[in-house]
């Protein structure tokens, strides 16, 4: 499909979609939907060792319009079902053994391109006091911060590997107004320059990563989403477009050739541990993978729990072994069973497109070796979409008309959790091919929960603050 048909398709075919929504609903019982909305704990190695466990990823145009893309991992996951669902201060903090990366694919072949590393560094200033803080924490060089972090931050490409940034602050934990007070303040002198003209932080954030359950149309609005109250570890990066394109120049507009990225992120540690006697260790070894978060709902929606760790350890390469897997899924066959929906006839190409590579006209690469993206999980981004800033936009991204947002990257305010029942049951289909028939009911899948529990903020990172920790 050319250029111009393919934008021509998305822009008009998704009205008519849209339209449907109109059509009278019929009451079903609501139900989950199986599957989890984003990577909160699906997989069982990496289940046990929070710090590098990635829970979301994002990718947007940055809200000011200033020619960067903001880029969000978070790590550490949490279940409003755990006994403590808030760690203890001293413990929820970066590993200082891994490293954590967001890797860029800039021609859609399936390799990262360009890669942002990120390591930390854990200092006690007092080893003999067993406390986070030993007094009010008022500012980032304040000594009563007995156990703190420091991150850096290198740009590696074909070229080498640049230091953007170095022992920038990690924010603390917000212990309350009593240690910390002001905390707002503490976590905004985190947000530091980087060499290249973009920003860092690192830090506690609330987590934006809500669920309801998926009924037909009738709903009451405004229920209080699944994690809300809990945080998670975020890294954000803002980096200039020209730094991500594979020519390394900025973007025209939608159709450049340049203009389609795929990004996911990673976290990896040495291969093996040393014992040393005096009971501390080291590691050595090369760097292995042990987590992957990139496309949404691919990991938690599509691959069998049998293949999970395979998954986190694996790179986008060895992604066609997914193909087949998200041609045909068990969960679209479920979903159709709860609700009685008809699905589009298996292979499902408009779940390949969606998910593996890309919609044609909106973020299939056009650089492709062979004119063709490599089929993988990674979140697509075109960099010539115009920002969205926070709080304008739908919720339901492209399946509702607005281009700017989900599969076209994905905005903290994006709703994936809706988007993927109605893209199971063919929302999307029009987008890539507007003769097949979808069920009407496709786009009248939805929850009573609209939005995060907290409002996102208006400036970098744009993460809502993080709510006060148990200690």
């Amino acid at each position: 499909m050319g250029r111009s048909r393919g934008l021509q398709i998305i822009t008009g075919l998704v009205i008519v979609g849209i339209a449907l929504i109109a059509v009278a609903s019929v009451a079903v019982t609501p139900v989950p939907v199986p599957g989890d909305a984003a990577s909160h704990r699906d997989a069982p190695l990496v289940a046990a060792d929070p710090q590098i466990d990635g829970t979301d990823f994002f990718a947007f145009i940055s809200p000011e319009g200033n020619g960067t893309v903001t880029f969000v991992a978070n790590y550490y996951p949490q279940v409003a079902t755990d006994p403590q669902p808030q760690p203890p201060a001293a413990t929820f903090r970066f590993a200082d053994d891994a490293l954590y990366a967001i890797n860029v694919d800039n021609n859609g072949d399936a390799q990262s391109d360009t890669t942002f590393e990120v390591q930390f560094k854990t200092t006690i200033l007092n080893p003999n006091v067993d406390a986070y803080a030993t007094g009010p924490i008022t500012s980032l060089d304040d000594p009563n911060w007995n156990i703190r972090q420091t991150y850096s931050v290198w740009r590696v490409d074909q070229s080498g590997r640049q230091l953007l940034g170095q022992d920038l602050p990690v924010a603390p934990i917000n212990l309350g107004p009593v240690a910390t007070p002001n905390y707002d303040a503490l976590a905004a002198a985190a947000v530091r320059p980087l060499s290249n003209g973009g920003m860092a932080f690192a830090g506690v954030k609330d987590d934006p990563f809500w669920t309801g359950t998926i009924t037909l149309d009738a709903v009451e609005l405004g229920q209080k989403p699944a994690n809300a109250g809990l945080n998670v570890l975020s890294i954000a990066l803002q980096v200039p477009i020209k730094e991500l394109t594979a020519d390394g120049r900025t973007v025209g507009d939608m159709a450049a050739p340049n203009a389609v990225i795929g990004a996911w992120s990673t976290a990896s540690r040495r291969q093996m541990p040393v014992l040393r006697d005096s009971n501390d260790s080291a590691d050595a070894g090369e760097w292995v993978q042990v987590s992957r978060v990139g496309m949404p709902q691919v990991a938690g929606g599509f691959i069998p729990a049998d293949l999970k760790d395979w998954f986190n350890q694996s790179a986008p390469t060895d992604d066609l072994t997914l193909v087949p897997l998200v041609e045909d899924p068990d969960s679209a066959r479920t979903l159709a069973g709860q609700f009685g929906l008809d699905l589009p006839p298996a292979p499902r190409q408009d779940l390949v497109a969606f998910y593996l590579t890309g919609l044609p006209g909106l973020n299939q690469p056009l650089n492709a070796p062979g004119g063709r993206p490599v089929p993988s999980e990674q979140l697509r981004l075109n960099l010539g979409t115009a920002p969205t800033p926070i709080g304008t936009g739908s919720r339901l991204g492209t399946l509702d008309g607005d281009l700017r947002g989900f599969p076209n990257g994905r905005r903290l305010a994006d709703d994936i959790f809706v988007a993927r029942p109605q893209v199971l049951a063919g929302a999307a289909y029009p987008l890539i091919e507007p003769d097949v028939m979808v069920d009407p009911q496709a786009w009248q899948l939805t929850d009573a929960v609209e939005a995060n529990d907290v409002p996102f903020v208006s400036s970098f990172p744009y993460l809502a603050s993080a709510h006060p920790a148990q200690d």
